[in-house]
């Protein structure tokens, strides 16, 4: 009898315990969240770190600096896969490149490449440099002497700091009527770009050109 008495309170606990659940008042809304940045289906971006053990040696970096005339320089490279990078884009498109000179101090600070620093004591220049074929990005990393007649440090010893890099893709989509002559020209809210202009252009100011998220 005990038994039965004490089963039966506790099903009668239950089913007014539930019941009371179900109709409890709901609870005031919570506050909207804040609005997702613009996404733009014509641009798009590849953001990765790269180590030191992730430049290959024997690299060479060559610029044609007069007519008919070139400068090389003895490089670490690395390829870089990113399948946004078509013809399409090359042709009537752009390729962007930016990296993080700092991990340390300021791990959101893009900075344009091409790119180069002095060294602490004015002997040579620090170099990152890029190009571009369809599908990846070669990344180059190069020293160049600031002194004549003499030889910066080897690359190929080098111990390269760990950096961030961004690549964005803006596709022949956007750019249809970009090319223009030998220039590459884009018109953007309002305004015509040179290809030049956007690839000195802060990270920021292109990411407000674009609608992409920073």
């Amino acid at each position: 009898m005990s038994k039965l008495f004490f089963s039966v309170a506790f099903l009668l606990v239950t089913m007014l315990f539930m019941q009371c659940k179900k109709e409890g008042t709901p609870g005031p809304e919570g506050p909207r969240g804040e609005q997702g940045a613009t996404g733009n289906a014509n641009v798009k971006t590849d953001t990765f770190r790269l180590t030191n053990a992730q430049w290959t040696a024997g690299g060479t970096y060559i610029l044609d600096h007069v007519q008919g005339g070139y400068m090389w320089s003895v490089s670490r490279y690395h390829e870089r896969n990113f399948t946004a990078i078509t013809q399409d884009v090359l042709n009537t498109g752009m390729v962007l490149c930016y990296f993080t000179p700092s991990l340390t101090f300021n791990v959101n600070n893009w900075v344009p490449l091409n790119y180069s620093m002095l060294n602490p004591n004015n002997s040579f220049f620090y170099n990152i440099a890029y190009e571009t074929s369809v599908g990846k990005v070669k990344l180059y990393y190069f020293y160049r002497t600031n002194i004549p007649g003499t030889d910066p440090p080897a690359i190929s010893s080098a111990v390269i700091p760990n950096y961030k890099f961004k690549i964005v893709a803006v596709s022949g989509t956007m750019g249809r009527t970009m090319n223009s002559g030998t220039a590459k020209n884009i018109h953007l809210k309002g305004r015509d770009y040179t290809e030049a202009q956007l690839k000195a252009m802060p990270y920021n100011e292109v990411c407000q050109l674009l609608d992409i998220a920073p």
